[in-house]
């Protein structure tokens, strides 16, 4: 694994944690209505940097088969 997926791993791992802990907040001050709206946003954002580094996967897999 090279710096660059493991550095996506701890941001998506941080990410998390953000996301868990404005959840426990906003539940602790009576705002559940907003709760799925960070784990949306959370998973939109998460989903962002998953699919970033795919299609940076297909161009690498792409100009590798193209050379041949």
């Amino acid at each position: 694994m090279s710096g660059t997926d493991f550095n996506t791993i701890i941001v998506i791992f941080g990410l998390a944690v953000i996301v868990t802990v404005l959840d426990t907040v906003l539940t602790a001050l009576g705002k559940e209505t907003y709760v799925p709206w960070v784990n949306i946003a959370g998973l939109i954002i998460a989903l962002g940097i998953v699919l970033d580094r795919l299609l940076r996967f297909m161009e690498a897999l792409k100009a590798f088969f193209f050379r041949f």
